[in-house]
């Protein structure tokens, strides 16, 4: 077994004080039905049309039908049809329910749509903390298909919650290579010293390093810029997606380093996550 599996696996016996024999089988028992489940999805997705994708991602981060017609390009009433199209080929009733499943799939489809490289440049998710874990289980799905690298900014890599996401798969986890920067030049230099191979890559949290304000803003912005033109190098491989997370109180570098990034970027996406339902009180 592969070392790094090895210690996951030690560490979640150890969590849920059970033999690690019995954990290793439930995790396999969870994948074989997550697979079963995941499948029935997809094929439910496929079944879309490229613009019900669109119409079905967007309206599970939480988006109200005019910002979606809107970010589309389309009207209204184009948006409901092809939310009705896409609820009569899920077999559902309502958008509650899609956004209900969207999200026991790990926010399945929704985050891997986002998420998926595209050779020829990168793309930007802006979205709070809590999109990390999301971002954690897209990445896994990633490494079901090939080689992906991490470049983590914020600390921001749980192996334990992509191990969790991978169902404890050695040959995904093998997969995925973890770098990671504690401050803005550091940033700089693992971006320099990635090579542009044709595998994907993902940068979590990039401006988190940025938001040190002990470095001089035109600094900040000098290194900002030479780090965009190392995506741009990586992104001509293989594609590559970086996730930001608006700073907690708005500066105006802060603001223009959004703007620079947006700018750069194929397509930008502000993700929502909506918020969990709420549990049903309990009288006793």
């Amino acid at each position: 077994m592969d070392e790094h599996l090895q210690t996951v696996l030690e560490d979640l016996a150890l969590q849920e004080q059970r033999p690690m024999e019995d954990v290793h089988a439930d995790l396999i028992s969870s994948a074989l039905a997550h697979r079963h489940r995941s499948n029935i999805l997809w094929d439910h997705w496929r079944s879309l049309s490229p613009r019900e994708q669109d119409v079905t991602a967007l309206t599970c981060q939480g988006c109200t039908n005019p910002q979606i017609a809107a970010r589309l390009h389309i009207s209204v009433e184009t948006v409901k049809m092809h939310m009705r199209n896409t609820l009569v080929k899920f077999q559902l009733y309502s958008k509650s329910e899609l956004r209900l499943i969207s999200h026991n799939w790990g926010l399945g489809t929704l985050m891997d749509t986002l998420i998926e490289p595209k050779t020829g440049g990168w793309i930007l998710l802006a979205g709070p903390c809590s999109m990390n874990s999301t971002m954690l289980t897209a990445i896994a799905h990633l490494g079901e298909r090939g080689a992906v690298r991490v470049l983590d900014g914020g600390n921001r890599f749980n192996a334990y919650t992509v191990a969790r996401a991978a169902h404890g798969r050695p040959d995904i986890l093998e997969r995925i290579t973890v770098s990671r920067a504690f401050t803005c030049y550091q940033m700089l230099s693992l971006l320099e010293s990635t090579p542009a191979i044709p595998a994907p890559f993902v940068v979590l949290d990039l401006l988190n390093t940025f938001y040190d304000e002990s470095v001089q803003a035109g600094e900040r912005k000098r290194l900002l810029q030479a780090c965009i033109s190392h995506l741009h190098r990586l992104g001509q491989a293989a594609g590559g997606v970086v996730s930001i997370r608006p700073p907690a109180v708005p500066s105006q570098a802060a603001l223009e380093m959004l703007d620079l990034l947006q700018s750069s970027a194929v397509d930008t996406f502000f993700v929502q996550m909506a918020a969990p339902a709420p549990e049903p009180m309990r009288l006793f």
